[in-house]
This record gives structure tokens, C-alpha cells and sequence, in this order.
């Protein structure tokens, strides 16, 4: 990022009260990794959003869940004040309905109940049995790796669980394996699912697949469509996808940052459009 730039950017961010600091991590063949800090990360997308040209911005969310359960997860609020224009794709059928009904009065977006794969086809996917209502939350970590999420479950029933839900966990007698089930889902590749939705450009990209992030970026022609956002979870990544990961989004020429458990990358001259971008960040989120 060039010193103007940087400039431009702490200036405008100053006068919403904030400012983002490096701190240093270890990134790719010793390539300085950024963390946001001073500045919440919904903060960074409002100024995001507030500094584009939203008459034909296109997001694209992949494992969207049920669009609200995730706290992390900001999209929705800004999809619904902004009535931004996107796909959202979730694999679950119960969940993707729950979707739907937290999207009805956004006009503006379009599902899409698939699951993205290297190839297409029916896949299955693991995710808590359906009869465990006091455990559906957990589906948040379905995913094509049984036991991905059974550590998963056996770290939150330990570490993070409540303890109602400790309780009656231990009251069934249950083990963690007989709380997960395989559900046959529609996968298909990122390019066929833009070849069905008819997407041409897409502005931002939302990732959150539980391990296979890295593998939708691989897959998602960065270098063609040139998203000026993206945004996806590092946390399950290895240590050795993370460093090719954040190789490849500087390889063409993105900055990166880590947030909480995710990652975003984005084009510099992203933040560098916006003439109005002194007045969004006094402006504050939707």
C-alpha cells in the first residue's frame, strides 16, 4: 500500500474516532500479515460499503447458514439496509428454509441449496440429528468432514456449551457420535453455480465452508472476476493452507488482514474510490 494511500485511509478512518494498527504475524515467505485493530470489523465493511457504488453491486455468501445465528457474520444487516443485490447458498434443507425466512423481505437476493464441491453430484454431508432440538444450533459446523464436527461438538460440549444444554446432553446418555448424522445434499462447482445464476461479476465474497474455505477461493477465478471483498474463516485451515492461502490472494495483489477467526482480503483501490468516504465513516453502521 503506498504511503498516500496509507494516509488517505488513517485520515478518513480518524474522523469516525478509529484507527487500524499492524500487528505482525507470520504470513508467506515472511510477508507481513495484518490485524484490524481500533476498528471493529462491521465497522471496516460499513466504511466498505458507504465507499462503493451499490447500483450494481453483487455479493455472493457461500454457506450462508440461516443468515442470522452467526455473530460474526454482518452481512445480513447490511444486505437488508442497503438491499444489496446476492446470492446466498446453504446445503442444509432445514436450515436453507430458516434462509429463506429470514430473507423474505429482502427482494433483492437469490438462493441457491447446494453445497460447493470440486464436482457436482449428491455429497454427504454430517450434521446434527434433527431430533437434538436443544443441538440444532450446532449446525452451524455441518460439514463433509465427520470428524471435523465431531471434534467440534466434543471442544463446545467441554469448553463452551450452557449448561442446560450440558444437562441434557448428560441426562440422554449420549455420546458425541450418536448426535451426528449424514445428510445427502446437491453439491456443485462455484463455476456452475455462477453458469446457473447467470453472474457475469460479483463485487464481494462471503466464505464460511469449515475447513474448505481455501478450496472455494481456489475455485472462485479471483484473478477473473476480481471481487473487491472477501472475506472467509481461517480457524480450521492448517497452518499450511493458511501460508498458501494468503500467498495466492497477495500473488494478485490483495490486502489481508485477520479479524476474530476470519480473514479478509481486499483490493486497495476499494477504499481508495470513494469521495464520499470521509462522510461514511462519521456516518457509522446501517
Amino acid at each position: 500500500m503506498s504511503n498516500t494511500l496509507k494516509k488517505a485511509i488513517s485520515r478518513l478512518i480518524s474522523l469516525g474516532g478509529y484507527e487500524i494498527r499492524k500487528k505482525r504475524s507470520c504470513g508467506p515467505d515472511g510477508h507481513p500479515v495484518e490485524e484490524l485493530s481500533g476498528i471493529p470489523y462491521k465497522d471496516f465493511l460499513s466504511l466498505y460499503f458507504k465507499s462503493r457504488n451499490l447500483s450494481d453491486f453483487f455479493f455472493i455468501q457461500i454457506g450462508a447458514h440461516n443468515g442470522v445465528s452467526n455473530a460474526l457474520d454482518f452481512l445480513h444487516e447490511f444486505v437488508s439496509h442497503l438491499k444489496l443485490s446476492g446470492l446466498l447458498v446453504e446445503p442444509q434443507a432445514d436450515v436453507f428454509r430458516e434462509l429463506k425466512e429470514n430473507y423474505k423481505r429482502c427482494q433483492t437476493v437469490h438462493f441457491e441449496n447446494s453445497a460447493i464441491a470440486s464436482d457436482t453430484g449428491l455429497k454427504q454431508l454430517y450434521t446434527i440429528k434433527k431430533e437434538l432440538d436443544f443441538l440444532q444450533y450446532a449446525n452451524q459446523a455441518a460439514s463433509f468432514d465427520s470428524d471435523h464436527l465431531s471434534r467440534l461438538l466434543k471442544h463446545h460440549l467441554r469448553k463452551e456449551a450452557s449448561v442446560d444444554v450440558r444437562k441434557k446432553f448428560k441426562a440422554l446418555g449420549l455420546r458425541v457420535d450418536e448426535c451426528i448424522e449424514a445428510e445427502s445434499v446437491q453439491a456443485r462447482t462455484f463455476q456452475s453455480l455462477l453458469e446457473k445464476h447467470g453472474i457475469l461479476r460479483y463485487d464481494l465474497l462471503q466464505i464460511d465452508t469449515e475447513g474448505f474455505d481455501y478450496e472455494v477461493i481456489k475455485m472462485a477465478q479471483l484473478d477473473k472476476y476480481r471481487p473487491t471483498l472477501v472475506n472467509y474463516e481461517h480457524e480450521y485451515m492448517s497452518e499450511k493452507e493458511k501460508q498458501e492461502c494468503w500467498s495466492y490472494l497477495t500473488s494478485l495483489n490483495y490486502h489481508i488482514f485477520k479479524h476474530n477467526v476470519d480473514t479478509t482480503a481486499y483490493l486497495p483501490e476499494s477504499l481508495a474510490q470513494g469521495v464520499n468516504f470521509a462522510r461514511a465513516a462519521t456516518a457509522g453502521a446501517p
